[in-house]
């Protein structure tokens, strides 16, 4: 028997419409397996994601939540960026600094003057502390761990699939030896070139070391690289401190008296755990399917 026009076109339109949901539903299934394939959440080749970057430098560095030396950093490793005395007593407050001087010296009188410090430039602090006749009456410097770990240098995306070789090298300049008021000390400069390319970008920062009986610090190195970048990735290679700020207080003390001052800052302490200034890290992202 056969069926009436009315009825055709509305059995077309069910199994025009039942094949579209089915091909929907199979194209969404394989998205997710293609999605589950290549997660954002995962190290994708060899290249290592945002959430990975901590554990990884955790783990080869391993720097004490805070420090409280008895020697000055160095004045180069040393940064007076102006903070807030909210932010800077948030971290780590006046009372605490006080105690800890008044725990060395209890007839230690500390004059909280924060509000002016914090009102001069970074240089005129830096100068403060670089060329202050007193200079032979600091104490030390007292900070907590800053938490922000942010890359030294790196380099610019590139999208796979795709092979890439670099050139990494470092060189320590300007070395500090050991003094009755600061602690040894050096300036590093990293750098990271596109191998046959000609192209290269650089970083450098100064740093004071940890303890007395920090790792040497390798004074130089060069070495290539090669970077996989998988299909559908963006991959790029970054180059972190061996270290990290401390920020927190230096103190000094005038002569022949019991009064102490304290001046906020924030210094940067290479880590004693590896003898390189440098961690270098073969970073990628994944790509949205399309």
């Amino acid at each position: 028997m056969s069926m009436p026009p009315w009825k055709v076109g509305r059995f077309t339109r069910r199994a025009t419409r039942r094949a579209i949901l089915a091909g929907t539903s199979g194209a969404l299934a394989s998205a997710s397996v293609l999605m589950s394939a290549n997660p954002a959440s995962a190290k994708i080749g060899d290249l290592y994601e945002d959430h990975e970057v901590s554990t990884i430098l955790a783990s080869s560095i391993d720097l004490p939540k805070a420090v409280s030396e008895d020697k000055l950093p160095t004045v180069d490793s040393m940064d007076f960026a102006k903070l807030s005395k909210d932010e800077l007593n948030e971290v780590y407050p006046f009372e605490k600094i006080e105690q800890e001087i008044k725990a060395k010296d209890p007839n230690a009188k500390v004059a909280d003057v924060t509000d002016m410090y914090l009102q001069f430039s970074k240089e005129q602090r830096r100068a403060l502390i670089a060329d202050n006749p007193n200079v032979g009456n600091f104490t030390g410097f007292s900070g907590v761990l800053s938490e922000n770990q942010n890359p030294a240098i790196s380099t610019d995306g590139y999208t796979g699939a795709a092979d890439r070789k670099f050139t990494t090298n470092h060189s320590v300049t300007k070395t500090n030896t050991e003094s009755e008021t600061h602690t040894a000390g050096g300036k590093v400069t990293a750098n990271v070139g596109f191998l046959g390319i000609g192209t290269s970008v650089e970083a450098s920062y100064s740093y004071s070391t940890m303890s007395t009986d920090s790792t040497a610090m390798e004074m130089s190195s060069s070495d290539e690289k090669s970077q996989k970048i998988p299909e559908k990735t963006l991959g790029w290679i970054e180059g972190y401190k061996n270290g990290a700020d401390y920020v927190g207080w230096v103190t000094y003390k005038y002569p022949s008296t019991s009064a102490y001052q304290v001046i906020p800052a924030k210094a940067f302490f290479k880590s004693d755990k590896s003898a390189y200034p440098v961690t270098w890290i073969q970073r990628g992202k994944a790509l949205p399917i399309f």
